[in-house]
Parts: structure tokens; C-alpha cells; sequence
């Protein structure tokens, strides 16, 4: 049951952050399985935010590269497995954090998200989120659109690659088009963002 599942996830969330570095690598592991299992099915739905949000944290973690790497293949099982504006969502809560590592991380997973969850086709059955992917017109995405000005300016160089790499990606998923990027970012912006060279993938 949906109840008995969140006990479940509340335990092993718990252990993502345990100090004994195997152990939070398991749990993290655990965490992306369980997206994989259940995320289509909208059972894990209340959860992708504090999950985005620990995971995002794991990331930062230079003491131990091997968790760091583990958190983001799970935020790529999260991505792929739930509704786009549900991760995009849990996404923009952690974009103003004040660790570089985590900006640039953030706006790596959003590049990716906008990249593969505008790709999605409407008539796969098999996804209860799929009716949500279309990016157009949410609020998830203005909020995006707000925020992309600051982040093309972020003082970190991975976070602006990846911000150029979004405002492309808006353009070219046709999610939003150039004229409605600009009456929100500087038409500069938009214009070194389209003709720099792309970041390498995530």
C-alpha cells in the first residue's frame, strides 16, 4: 500500500545520510530501485521532493566520490520515471542553493530533464505521468524562466554552461520559444546562449 510504502521510503531516506559512507551509498542505491519500480505508477509522487533534496546534497559530497555519483544516477532514475513537472519542481527548489557544486549540479539534472522529458511521446500507456511531460504553459516552467536570468549569471561555470544549455533546449523542444525567453532574460544572454558551444552531458 501507498501508506506502508512511505514507512518504508521514510527509513531508507533516513539512511542516505548516514555517516558510515556504505551504508548511505545503499540507501541511496535503494532510493533510485524504488523510483525505478514504482515511479510510473504515481505511488512515489509525494516523495520526489525530499528525495531531490537529499540526493542534491549527496552530490556535494567531495569526501566521498563514490556517494556523490551514486545520488545522481538515482536523481536520473527519479527524472526518468516520474512526471517532468514533478522533478523540474523538486528541481527549482534546490537551484538557489548556496553551494556552487550544487547550482551547477542542478542545472545539469534541469538541462537533462527539459532534454529527455520534452521528448516524451503522449500515447505510451505504460506511464500514468507521461500526460504530464508537456512543458508548455506550467507554472513550473515560468518559475524556471524567472530564475534563468540569475542563473546565467551564476558565478560558476558549470551553472552557466548548463543555464545556456536549458535556454537552448526550451527553444529547440519548442517548450517556449526566443521571444518569450527574451521578455524575461536579456536578449544577450539569450544570444550567447544560443551560440556557444553545449556543455558536455551529464
Amino acid at each position: 500500500s501507498s501508506s506502508s510504502l512511505h514507512t518504508i521510503y521514510q527509513g531508507i531516506l533516513r539512511q542516505c545520510d548516514n555517516l558510515r559512507s556504505q551504508v548511505s551509498k545503499n540507501a541511496i542505491l535503494t532510493l533510485g530501485d524504488m523510483y525505478i519500480g514504482f515511479g510510473k505508477t504515481g505511488l512515489m509522487d509525494n516523495e520526489v521532493t525530499s528525495s531531490i533534496a537529499m540526493l542534491i546534497k549527496k552530490c556535494a559530497d567531495s569526501a566521498t566520490t563514490f556517494v556523490a555519483s551514486t545520488a545522481e544516477e538515482s536523481i536520473i532514475h527519479i527524472i526518468e520515471n516520474v512526471s517532468g513537472i514533478k522533478a523540474l519542481a523538486g528541481l527549482l527548489l534546490c537551484i538557489d542553493n548556496r553551494n556552487p557544486v550544487i547550482r551547477g549540479r542542478v542545472a545539469g539534472f534541469i538541462h537533462f530533464l527539459v532534454a529527455t522529458k520534452s521528448k516524451s511521446k503522449s500515447n505510451d500507456t505504460k506511464s500514468k505521468s507521461n500526460d504530464t511531460n508537456n512543458f508548455k504553459n506550467c507554472k513550473e516552467i515560468e518559475i524556471l524562466k524567472n530564475k534563468l536570468t540569475k542563473m546565467l549569471n551564476d558565478n560558476t561555470p558549470e551553472a552557466r554552461a548548463y543555464s545556456r544549455d536549458i535556454v537552448r533546449e526550451l527553444i529547440k523542444q519548442n517548450v517556449c520559444s526566443q521571444n518569450d525567453l527574451e521578455a524575461k532574460i536579456p536578449p544577450d544572454l539569450i544570444l550567447k546562449a544560443l551560440t556557444m558551444q553545449q556543455s558536455a552531458p551529464m
